[in-house]
């Protein structure tokens, strides 16, 4: 939607041909006008002195022409049909003016004139019709102003919602980053720990390795004395076997004597019997 300043600098020195009938009248202004700044459809009207009695009610309000009334800037000031053979004619307030004279925005006066700025008196004038605060352009500017005051209501809310799970969020990370921090630590007093203890227990291991190593030792030599011992004794044995055979060898060789000898003895004591009978 146009502002009533932006309306006249656009339309300001040209021809404005609404509905495409009879040219640039000046009721083609007021509905591009209507249209386009204060947010209406279009007015119906045979002449622009119509439109005192057309105007869309929910859009204007209406102000008669008195002594002491002044149209204020973007009033539709309204001619009567004595005006213009019959037709009347319509213009739009700039506000300047006083209750002598007025000026206004216009077009086709006189006859076949582009838009233009004119002053005007009194004469002829039903009145004017004051565009509503709460209704076209202004209403609609109400309504979007309402519609943003919302928004921004809103996105406020979001906003705040936001950077609240951005507090906590941050929050929970700089938690997370202790707790990885504190569990970094541990883990390295842990694994500092851990390394302390297997080097202690390497170094039992070597110590053992070295005494398995004595020790190895010292089994080698004792089964070396111990190989040496069965050495020995397994000759004494066989030097004991051997004696013990040779005993066997006298023990028989003394049986035999044994034999021998009573059997001399036998035969002795035959010839000392003999002998003794004899009287020998």
């Amino acid at each position: 939607m146009m502002k009533f300043d932006e309306f006249v600098k656009n339309w300001n020195g040209k021809f404005a041909d609404f509905d495409g009938w009879f040219g640039a009248q000046c009721f083609d202004l007021f509905q591009f006008y209507n249209r386009d700044v204060v947010g209406g459809s279009f007015v119906p009207g045979n002449g622009a002195a119509d439109i005192w009695a057309t105007y869309p009610k929910e859009l204007y309000g209406k102000v008669d022409n008195t002594p002491d009334a002044v149209p204020q800037v973007g009033d539709v000031v309204i001619w009567k049909g004595s005006f213009n053979g019959g037709v009347g004619h319509v213009g739009i307030a700039t506000g300047k003016g006083d209750i002598n004279s007025f000026e206004c925005f216009e077009q086709n006066d006189p006859t076949g004139s582009s838009s233009h700025l004119k002053t005007y008196k009194y004469d002829y004038i039903y009145g004017w019709l004051r565009p509503k605060i709460e209704s076209g352009c202004e209403k609609r500017y109400a309504t979007l102003a309402a519609q943003y005051s919302e928004l921004k209501e809103k996105s406020q809310k979001d906003y705040d919602k936001l950077l609240d799970d951005f507090i906590k969020l941050k929050g929970e990370k700089e938690k997370v980053v202790r707790d990885y921090i504190d569990y970094q630590e541990q883990t390295a007093a842990e694994i500092a720990a851990k390394i302390e203890q297997a080097e202690s227990l390497q170094k039992q291991a070597s110590e053992m390795t070295a005494q398995l190593s004595v020790m190895a030792g010292q089994i080698k030599s004792a089964l070396g004395e111990k190989n040496a011992t069965q050495a020995k004794l397994e000759a004494l044995d066989v030097k004991f076997q051997a004696e013990i055979h040779q005993q066997e060898i006298l023990r028989g060789e003394v049986a035999t004597l044994r034999g021998r000898l009573a059997k001399n003895i036998k035969g002795y004591k035959k010839t000392e019997l003999l002998l003794a009978i004899l009287g020998w």
